[in-house]
């Protein structure tokens, strides 16, 4: 797994995760934890070989809230931003925050716009100006073009 904390202390210490499956999220026992590189390799109870593992390749591994070290003024949990209200400066709501991804060192929150139009946008300080978890709301300064860009 390519962990978002930097708490190593933490992963290395897991004794479960949850990992989604068409059920939800079912929760593993794990059995391993070693560094590799960037990432940490997992044996969990259940998953018998890598062939059974490569299943949740690229898929979240998720540990609760409480597990995590405590967050900084300016910071917040990713996932706290599903279903977010996206707006941008002028006060127009610009759709939901529905998923994200790691594209390198930055995630990319995706948007189900009004109607069925959706974009992509990156979670940089230019562009992600203001983020409010406690009312799911963010608002941002998109980039001229962006919101074109499926058209």
């Amino acid at each position: 797994m390519r962990p978002l904390s930097e708490d190593g202390e933490m992963i290395a210490s897991l004794q479960e995760v949850m990992l989604p499956t068409k059920a939800g999220l079912q929760a593993f026992e794990v059995l391993t934890v070693r560094p590799q590189k960037e990432h940490w390799l997992l044996t969990l109870a259940g998953v018998a070989d890598r062939a059974q593992g490569e299943a949740y390749k690229g898929k979240g591994v998720y540990v609760p809230d409480e597990w995590l070290l405590p967050l900084a003024e300016d910071e917040f949990f990713i996932h706290d931003l599903l279903g977010a209200s996206c707006w941008n400066q002028q006060g127009e709501r610009l759709g939901e925050i529905v998923d994200y991804f790691e594209n390198g060192p930055q995630v990319v929150f995706q948007v189900q716009g009004e109607g069925k139009k959706e974009f992509l946008f990156p979670a940089t300080k230019s562009i992600l100006l203001e983020v409010d978890c406690a009312n799911k709301r963010v608002v941002i300064e998109p980039p001229e073009g962006l919101l074109e860009l499926n058209d």
